[in-house]
């Protein structure tokens, strides 16, 4: 039997400019194809049939959605992404989940991952399970997104001889083994746009994959794992008016998962 990873579904805080362009407050409830966007998140993962728990950090209002059947709890979302996952961490750390001996850590994903689909999170969870690291992080080549045709709107960072971009899932084993590195959290998330800046900020200008993950490793004091997907869907979100119609195209009505 597969085991399974508790999930975190990051979904609060005004969004512009998309809240001005639909009139909708919350980012995460917009909808495409008639389901709003966590929806198509949260499908994804419930597919993939390896998900125990899940909390959602967003407000009230998402209680009232038919998909938040699958969500163990709804926690208030805050102004930041970072100050959401304090509140999800919060909730965790009360031990209302199961324990740690039942699942194998957390997932941590974003209402606006719509791209996500079932065969990317297996994807993604085939590298967690046959490493068993404490945080995996997976990227996206630059190439990925010119074979397949699609906008290169998104901040891509020199690592090696390669052009890369974060993807819309995260893996922590323990949040214990953030808890020294949240500092440079807060930092890495104010200068996103900048591939310079992030590379400076962590010590890792001019190195190789390999020598980042090991300078990244010995950062947090934790086994950290980088990896390479070749599915362009893993890196994209919906932050502009051009990704919500990106998204429509996209993607196709289907029935939610019951």
């Amino acid at each position: 039997m597969m085991k399974k990873y508790n999930l975190i579904v990051l979904a609060g805080g005004q969004q512009q400019p998309l809240c001005e362009v639909t009139g909708i407050e919350n980012k995460a409830q917009i909808p495409i194809h008639g389901k709003p966007m966590i929806e198509w998140v949260l499908n994804a993962f419930q597919a993939s049939g390896r998900i125990a728990e899940t909390v959602v950090a967003g407000p009230r209002e998402l209680e009232a959605l038919p998909c938040m059947q699958h969500v163990r709890k709804r926690v208030h979302g805050g102004a930041t992404v970072l100050e959401s996952l304090m509140n999800a961490v919060g909730y965790v750390n009360m031990g209302l989940l199961p324990d740690e001996t039942v699942h194998r850590g957390y997932l941590i994903s974003f209402g606006d991952a719509v791209f996500l689909n079932e065969n990317t999170v297996h994807a993604m969870l085939k590298n967690i399970d046959k490493t068993e690291p404490d945080i995996a992080l997976h990227y996206v080549e630059k190439g990925t997104y010119e074979r397949a045709g699609l906008p290169l709107t998104r901040t891509f960072i020199p690592i090696g001889d390669g052009l890369y971009t974060g993807t819309t899932i995260y893996y922590i084993r323990r949040f214990r083994d953030l808890a020294g590195f949240l500092v440079q959290l807060t930092q890495l998330r104010k200068i996103r746009k900048n591939p310079a800046k992030i590379l400076k900020l962590l010590g890792c200008e001019g190195m190789s994959m390999p020598e980042v993950e090991a300078r990244l490793s010995e950062e947090t004091a934790a086994r950290l794992k980088l990896f390479v997907l070749d599915l362009p869907e893993a890196g994209m979100d919906v932050d502009k008016p051009v990704d919500l119609e990106l998204a429509r195209k996209w993607l196709t009505p289907s029935e939610p998962v019951a």
